[in-house]
């Protein structure tokens, strides 16, 4: 099944730069929008008509749909090396989720020190920065973290196990461990995506005097599959369907419907501050999968 498509983002940085803004003569901002395991089905632009994703269709009539170009990987960590590097995986360094040592055993493979990543370039460039969500290609202790690569800000998660859990206890706010005492014992509490939402908001209310670059690698729709009983209770279905779709298809389009309710929470943001001339804006995946629903692909 074909991927949601990801730019290779170090391919554009030079017409990024080279444009000003009608108003000011600034750069325009980036906002780089990119959800986990969200399959090119799972937006009903795309077809889908068990629910429906308004603002990802909204981006749709609006702008572009860029469906020529593809993700770096059928899995997370190549994909988001690719990303980062504009490196395919022949040459980047992270060619699988894992690496093997000599006896067999697997690891966590981290950018290098030597990778350039687009951040760093950007931020050469006068760029404010910021990493929220899930990294995924550094572990702690390396140079792969993401506040060594480039970016002024970062909130999130690095590890991808650790990133599968949207009630985690711990986020990093750069190398900085926080706890979130109320996911302790198992509590969902505190979810992640709320709190991505919250940065990623304040950052762009924070640089919208300069040009910014904002990575939002949101967790959403992976696993786990768990959402706020609240965001559970507000999932809209196509009635013609509900009868079939089951429990654990019910949270998943929970999930989806989360995203896609704060990617329109994005765009308005931009809108409310007067830079949607200003900001290029992209909503994307890293790869996709297949889920079958009552007897039809969901995504």
């Amino acid at each position: 099944m074909r991927s949601t498509s990801v730019i290779l983002l170090l391919g554009i940085v030079p017409w990024v730069l080279s444009t000003a803004s009608e108003s000011d003569g600034r750069p325009p901002n980036i906002v780089y929008i990119m959800a986990d395991d969200l399959g090119f089905g799972g937006v009903s632009y795309n077809g889908q008509q068990v629910y429906s994703t308004p603002q990802m269709d909204r981006l749709s009539r609006e702008g572009m749909i860029l469906n020529q170009f593809y993700s770096g990987s059928p899995v997370c960590a190549p994909t988001r090396c690719t990303l980062m590097t504009g490196l395919h995986t022949g040459h980047a360094h992270i060619r699988g989720n894992s690496g093997k040592r000599p006896d067999g055993s697997s690891f966590r493979v981290s950018l290098r020190q030597a990778d350039l990543t687009i951040a760093e370039v950007l931020q050469a460039a006068g760029y404010a920065t910021a990493c929220i969500g899930k990294w995924g290609i550094g572990e702690e202790g390396t140079e792969g973290v993401p506040w060594k690569q480039g970016f002024d800000r970062f909130v999130g998660l690095l590890n991808q196990d650790h990133a599968s859990r949207h009630f985690p206890e711990f986020l990093y706010f750069n190398e900085e461990k926080r706890a979130l005492v109320k996911n302790y014992e198992y509590n969902a509490k505190r979810f992640t995506q709320d709190i991505f939402l919250e940065e990623s908001l304040a950052f762009i209310e924070a640089n919208r005097d300069r040009p910014f670059f904002l990575y939002a690698g949101w967790t959403l729709p992976h696993q786990e599959l768990k959402v706020p009983e609240a965001d559970l209770a507000q999932v809209a279905i196509n009635p013609e369907f509900e009868a079939g779709v089951f429990d654990d298809a019910r949270t998943m389009i929970a999930m989806i419907q989360c995203f896609d309710r704060d990617v329109g929470r994005i765009v308005e943001k931009i809108d409310q501050l007067g830079l949607g001339r200003d900001t290029l804006i992209i909503a994307t995946s890293d790869n996709g999968r297949n889920t079958r629903m009552a007897g039809r692909w969901i995504y």
